[in-house]
């Protein structure tokens, strides 16, 4: 399979879409929440137009120029347009990473990452990530992100490609959730 790596267009954000609700939680097996991992918010095309600001989103295309994966930039200034990430920016802002008040610092959260089934286990995950950082190294200074604890094979990804934990902690409803960061 050969593929692209590249910067979204307007074109691609219906089918980011398409394959982020193939991997909702809500939309998955147990058995593959454990196996594959999943996604936990939902996007509307208005807020993958707007959260990157002037920046794009990365995905991955296929021959057919089908997005076979995505990496979601989520600026800090639009961190009250998805409910469900307004705690995460808001304790971001509280910690300190290498002796840098992170609310000062140059930061945008992975407002989501994924690799269509099909595409797994072929270096999608790290190329994405490859992609992103080779674009914003020199307006950023850091990654951020969150990830369920039931999400082992996010961890698991995430880690391998250099993010640390920063902060554990429990959700209202209990879910166990883990601030991870990535220098750049």
């Amino acid at each position: 399979m050969t593929l692209q790596f590249t910067s979204a267009q307007t074109k691609n954000l219906p089918d980011i879409l398409t394959l982020q609700q193939e991997n909702l939680v809500q939309n998955r097996s147990l058995e593959n929440i454990q196996k594959e991992g999943f996604v936990t918010v939902v996007h509307s095309l208005h807020n993958l137009k707007k959260i990157c600001g002037s920046y794009s989103h990365s995905v991955a295309l296929d021959e057919n120029n089908k997005v076979i994966g995505f990496a979601l930039i989520m600026l800090k200034e639009y961190r009250n347009e998805i409910e469900i990430l307004k705690p995460l920016f808001n304790l971001v802002d509280s910690f300190t990473f290498d002796n840098t008040r992170l609310q000062e610092a140059r930061y945008f959260v992975m407002g989501q990452i994924c690799v269509a089934k099909a595409a797994r286990k072929q270096g999608v995950f790290s190329k994405l990530y490859a992609h992103l950082i080779e674009r914003t190294k020199t307006d950023f200074d850091y990654i951020i992100t969150e990830i369920s604890s039931k999400n082992q094979p996010s961890l698991k990804a995430h880690t391998a490609v250099g993010f640390k934990l920063v902060h554990q902690h429990k959700s209202d409803l209990g879910e166990e959730w883990n601030v991870v960061i990535l220098p750049l």
